[in-house]
């Protein structure tokens, strides 16, 4: 497992947390919901997404390992039907629920978005970078192709503790106000958390500041 930053994948280190030893992907998500006490867990897998290798026993041992986490995977998929039939997949032998993140820079077809199955199952990534959002910029125009989940991910401020986007948060929250908006980026500690609340986010993804011990279940 490696730490983001900044969304420069080609410089990604190894894992170095206070919370774990080493950088294996199961005792790393392990220290994570320990602390934290979330239910859910998001996994990029960089394999997928940057050279089409799924790592798929990988996988599968994540979701048997932690049967009561949902998992919200990004794998580079092409479409809604390739992520869905991938959580199917490694749904069958176990209890764990697996969510499709589409990310916005892979998606191929923005057709199959408003579909029942991928409105109510998939989740939808808004990547953005220095230069803006990445992939087809139907992405952005179209939110009522969005599923009911969305993340707005701002690559940049990843790992870096600079704080959430909120302006672009804000604009996705104007553009959709009946899903559920997710921040990924930034967040540097409660003060952070309390804020996106009150704009009326439904969540955060998470992880700097809970290997920096500024974020704990509370």
């Amino acid at each position: 497992m490696v730490a983001a930053r900044a969304g420069k994948r080609e410089d990604y280190a190894a894992m170095r947390s206070p919370l774990v030893a080493g950088s294996a992907p199961e005792p790393v998500l392990e220290a994570l919901l320990a602390v934290s006490g979330a239910r859910s867990a998001y996994i990029a897998d960089l394999d997928a997404i940057m050279h089409g290798r799924p790592q798929w026993a990988l996988l599968a041992g994540l979701r048997e390992r932690f049967p009561a986490t949902t998992l919200w995977l990004d794998a580079g998929f092409g479409s809604a039907a390739d992520g869905l039939r991938a959580a199917a997949t490694l749904q069958a032998a176990g209890t764990a629920r697996v969510l499709p993140v589409l990310g916005s820079e892979t998606l191929r077809d923005h057709a199959d978005l408003s579909g029942t199955a991928c409105a109510a199952h998939c989740v939808l990534s808004l990547d953005f970078d220095g230069a803006g959002l990445r992939g087809d910029a139907r992405w952005w125009q179209l939110p009522q192709h969005w599923p009911q989940r969305v993340v707005v991910m701002t690559l940049a401020r990843v790992g870096m503790a600079q704080g959430p986007d909120f302006a672009r948060l804000q604009a996705c929250l104007a553009a959709a106000p009946d899903r559920r908006i997710y921040a990924a980026g930034g967040v540097r500690g409660r003060a952070d958390l309390e804020r996106l609340q009150a704009l009326g986010l439904a969540g955060a993804l998470v992880a700097s500041a809970l290997h920096a011990g500024q974020l704990g279940p509370a």
